[in-house]
């Protein structure tokens, strides 16, 4: 068995799965850092004593860290609850004759907004067979 590199070494012991875990596309695991803050935030839930205003710095946090990475302006990072909140928004604001293209099969709640909205076209697009992770036009498109 060939050693393990130091730095996957270091990222494998911010996790504490009980087992080989390989669920990752429904969820992955939480490093135990949110997790420890994830439990602070649930205790502060179910005693009472979370207050909305205790969110405003974290989240704060994460947009201006996701911005620096991404290499946008914070103010151009939207945060959610759910993607279907957001797909919605944008949904909404396109015009109309906009056509959409989104990938065959993909979650009702990603492409319901877009169906509905009346005045918008969405096409399907099915993975190329001769390159992964592409995505090939429709022909009409």
């Amino acid at each position: 068995m060939l050693p393990m590199h130091p730095a996957l070494h270091r990222a494998r012991a911010h996790f504490t799965p009980r087992g080989t875990y390989l669920d990752t596309a429904s969820h992955g695991l939480l490093p135990r850092a949110a997790r420890q803050v994830l439990d602070e935030h649930t205790e502060a839930v179910a005693t009472g004593t979370f207050r909305t205003a205790d969110g405003d710095a974290p989240t704060e946090e994460v947009r201006a860290t996701y911005a620096r990475l991404t290499g946008v302006e914070p103010d151009q990072v939207a945060l959610s609850t759910h993607v279907s909140q957001l797909v919605g928004t944008i949904a909404a604001s396109l015009p109309q004759g906009a056509r959409v293209l989104a990938p065959e099969r993909e979650f009702a709640s990603a492409v319901q907004p877009f169906s509905r909205h009346p005045g918008l076209t969405v096409h399907e697009a099915r993975p190329c067979t001769n390159w992964p992770n592409t995505w090939a036009r429709p022909p009409h498109w």
